[in-house]
């Protein structure tokens, strides 16, 4: 089973899932996207594989999970998909557990938006992440089977790293999936260090005393660029303080 809201990843996986002789038993989504949705109904194996929608605050969530433990599911597999969503029930439903994909070299930047931080935080090295979940209580927190490393350039922004992600995804899956066929746990396991917890909420600083998505003019240059492009192509688009102008291109030259 794969819950995401991506359809680049859905393929992504699909092709390595297919190619390895398994199959999808179910696709679970939380949003009602013309877009996804209409990938999966013009893919012809995709289409025959029933689609489910799981929203927030609906009664039928519980109902929705009780009927996934009778499609007798091997791995539940999770990416770019809402984690608050998740029901406790989840860690028993597959007999290979549930794995997810992570945006960072965890246990680096767990929890939401993690490429954001960091973009924002001008770092140069980031990566991938397929780990365990031993708990929905600590879904960040499980072994790791598999990371590869990417590098950061300057005027990288949210969709150029995420094609550099899934260009290592393939290789990762394929590595992933041989070590939980084999019953292999993941023989990494994270430190439970401060320095390594992601930020309250998500947010892209600790910063709440003003709005994320107003430049503050007085920062230098690489940290307003660092802010735009953390949120470039997000409802989040960075906006000049004084005028509601979108700044759309930007470029960091030394």
């Amino acid at each position: 089973a794969i819950f995401t809201n991506n359809k680049d990843l859905l393929f992504n996986i699909k092709s390595v899932l297919y190619s390895h002789g398994h199959d999808i038993s179910c696709i679970i989504t939380s949003q009602y996207n013309h877009e996804f949705n209409h990938s999966i109904y013009h893919d012809e194996e995709l289409k025959q594989i029933p689609l489910i929608n799981i929203q927030y605050n609906n009664r039928k969530n519980k109902l929705i999970y009780k009927v996934l433990y009778n499609l007798d599911i091997d791995l539940c597999i999770l990416i770019d998909y809402p984690l608050e969503l998740l029901d406790t029930s989840l860690i028993t439903l597959a007999s290979l557990g549930i794995v997810h994909v992570q945006d960072s070299l965890l246990p680096k930047y767990r929890g939401p938006n993690a490429t954001r931080h960091v973009l924002y935080n001008n770092e140069t090295i980031t990566g991938l992440t397929i780990h365990r979940i031993k708990s929905i209580d600590q879904i960040m927190s499980g072994p790791i089977l598999v990371q590869r490393q990417v590098n950061v350039d300057v005027n990288d922004n949210y969709h150029t790293l995420w094609k550099k992600y899934l260009s290592k995804m393939e290789e990762m899956w394929i590595e992933a999936l041989a070590k939980l066929i084999g019953h292999e746990i993941g023989k990494l396991q994270q430190q439970n260090v401060d320095i390594f917890k992601s930020y309250p909420n998500g947010a892209l600083n600790y910063d709440t005393s003003h709005d994320i998505n107003r430049i503050e003019w007085s920062k230098t240059a690489l940290q307003i660029h660092n802010q735009i492009r953390a949120l470039y192509g997000t409802s989040l688009n960075a906006t000049a303080k004084i005028q509601h102008y979108q700044i759309q291109k930007r470029q960091f030259e030394i």
